[in-house]
């Protein structure tokens, strides 16, 4: 492994965020790995899975890795469901689903963490605990792009799969639906400040070019995979 990232950084001109994601690759790093990789040129970040619920405990962990890299490399959290416990253990970053859709939400996490409010920031992630459970059983990316359409931040195709097509509606008669709309009505207007919406089509010749990119989509050949 640590080859790969030594190929990878010998013409990389961009910093590099090293991304421990074991629950994809079954490969977990270890400690020695981190101190070796954390020496190659451009990298900047460790992104690190979810960290023991334990507060001394995470906080541990996070002291454990910081101390295995050079100093300009930070560590940061994965996963919104563990961000409240990563910041508080002290991650200096927070790679974050929801922070480009639904800012508001994982601002305020994140200040309160910052501030030294543990409990305020746990307390919000707990009030988030519906989301997090339709992130593990939708997939966060999916859920979270359902949620831009739902703000009509984007205009996604009319030929979806069907997985896609169904998560919003998966999500109105789950038993968390009323909180969920809740979150997403009360971020509504900083996700709306913070991303460009779309213009509405309105005008025949517009309508007449969704209609042309929505049959294009429709018959390009599916993948395989």
């Amino acid at each position: 492994m640590f080859g790969l990232y030594e190929d990878l950084t010998a013409g990389l001109s961009v910093p590099l965020v090293v991304y421990n994601n074991p629950g994809t690759t079954h490969f977990t790093f270890s400690d020695e790995l981190y101190a070796r990789i954390g020496t190659l040129p451009n990298v900047t970040s460790f992104k690190i899975p979810g960290l023991p619920t334990v507060p001394d405990e995470a906080r541990a962990r996070v002291d454990a890795i910081r101390s295995l890299a050079p100093e300009h490399v930070t560590v940061g959290i994965s996963g919104d469901s563990a961000a409240a416990t990563g910041l508080n253990a002290g991650c200096e970053v927070w790679y974050s689903v929801i922070g480009g859709t639904l800012p508001a939400l994982a601002l305020t996490i994140t200040r309160a963490a910052q501030a030294g409010d543990t409990a305020a920031a746990d307390a919000e992630s707990q009030r988030l605990q519906p989301l997090w459970e339709m992130f593990a059983a939708q997939g966060s990316l999916r859920v979270t792009a359902t949620i831009a359409e739902h703000l009509g931040s984007f205009l996604p195709p009319r030929c979806r799969a069907p997985s896609a097509a169904s998560t919003w509606q998966h999500a109105r008669e789950s038993p968390s639906s009323s909180r969920i709309s809740t979150y997403v009505t009360d971020d509504r207007d900083d996700a709306s400040r913070a991303l460009r919406r779309r213009p509405s089509w309105t005008s025949e010749s517009e309508t007449a070019a969704r209609h042309h990119h929505d049959e294009e989509s429709c018959d390009r050949p599916k993948d395989k995979g």
